[in-house]
């Protein structure tokens, strides 16, 4: 029978926590198992590493303090961190098929797509790579 409690391990033994006050005397069933759900949730992906996230922050906020991070939208903290995406294009064309040509890397038509493509600038990669993949760069 399960019930609103979880067991974690630490260094060499198991202890068992409630989910909720008195969690070790209510059983789940199906007017609970929401409730469970969410508990079991909140638990393993914020209790659990509630220190680790403090630690991060603390370590993040050293690089870009707390009041400047306000300034800045989830794209320029994705730029700053992980710098500015480079579509090679080269590498789009080595792996990229092209259906309904024959010999497509000799086809006249292909050749002259990627001739075209080799002009566009980045955010006309990003269009052409989201149009043929579904996979956007935010440029």
């Amino acid at each position: 029978m399960m019930d609103f409690t979880y067991e974690v391990d630490l260094l060499d033994y198991r202890i068992t926590k409630e989910l909720k006050p008195n969690g070790a005397n209510i059983a789940v069933d199906e007017k609970n198992k929401k409730e469970y759900v969410k508990l079991m949730a909140s638990a393993k992906m914020r209790d659990e590493i509630s220190e680790q996230i403090r630690y991060f922050q603390l370590g993040f906020y050293k690089v870009i303090p707390k009041h400047d991070l306000s300034m800045l939208s989830e794209n320029d903290l994705n730029l700053l961190i992980a710098g500015e995406p480079e579509i090679s294009v080269d590498e789009l064309e080595k792996h990229s098929v092209i259906e309904f040509f024959k010999h497509e890397k000799k086809n006249q038509t292909v050749i002259w797509f990627w001739e075209i493509v080799r002009t566009f600038d980045k955010k006309s990669l990003a269009a052409l790579l989201y149009f043929s993949s579904g996979n956007y760069l935010n440029f």
